[in-house]
This record gives C-alpha cells, structure tokens and sequence, in this order.
C-alpha cells in the first residue's frame, strides 16, 4: 500500500476505533471487512436506485442499514452522511435526499480502493 493509500484510508476510517472495537482481533476484523465488502455495493446500488426514484421510504431503511454498517467499521464520515439522508427521508424532502447521496457518493469514493488496497497487502 503507498502512502497515498494508507493517507486516504486513514481519512475515511477510524483505525484505532476499529481496531479496539474488535480488541485487535485480526481474523474476526478480516471477516467483517468481508462482509462489508460483500454487502456494501449492492445497498449502495439499492440506495442511488431509491434515490434516484424518489422513493423515500426505501431510502430511509436503506441509509438506516448503511448507517449501521459504515459505523460498525468507524466510517464516520459516511455513516453521518447516510444518517443526514435517512433524516431528510423521514422528513420527505427529496432534495435534501438527492444533495446528501452526492454528499455520500463523495465522502465514499475512495473506500472500497482503499479497502482493497490495505487488504491486498495482508493487514487485515
């Protein structure tokens, strides 16, 4: 992993929260990165359809479900962007909804590279 890498992973995710959260426990970290790796593409997807639909009882379950992930792994910056959204989806307000996914879609843009990168190189 560059520097670059590890400079931009440590801007999305709270390591030393994340680590003690598991108690440096590497093997049960490694399996819930899995899982969020598995699991986060296909909500995201769910999410900008229900976004882009209008939908704002699907989007507010589906911000509520990533909220809890993204917190789950100290992504703090993403976890309060799907939170503001879920919050603008109980209120009905569309475009708050659709200003705070480009909100999402940016605070996220690097994770999953960053992910990958710091798992490719057997950290976790």
């Amino acid at each position: 992993m560059t520097q670059s890498e590890q400079n931009s992973l440590q801007t999305i995710v709270n390591l030393p929260e994340l680590l003690a959260r598991v108690d440096y426990d590497w093997e049960l970290l490694r399996e819930i990165v899995d899982l969020f790796m598995a699991e986060f593409p296909r909500l995201h997807e769910q999410l900008d359809a229900a976004v882009s639909q209008g939908d704002l009882s699907q989007v507010e379950k589906l911000a509520h479900t990533l909220k809890g992930m993204l917190l789950n792994l100290s992504i703090e910056g993403g976890a309060n962007a799907v939170a503001a959204m879920e919050m603008q989806a109980k209120a009905e307000n569309v475009i708050a909804v659709r200003e705070g996914f480009k909100v999402f879609e940016s605070t996220i843009q690097q994770l999953r590279p960053s992910l990958d990168a710091y798992m490719a190189e057997g950290r976790l």
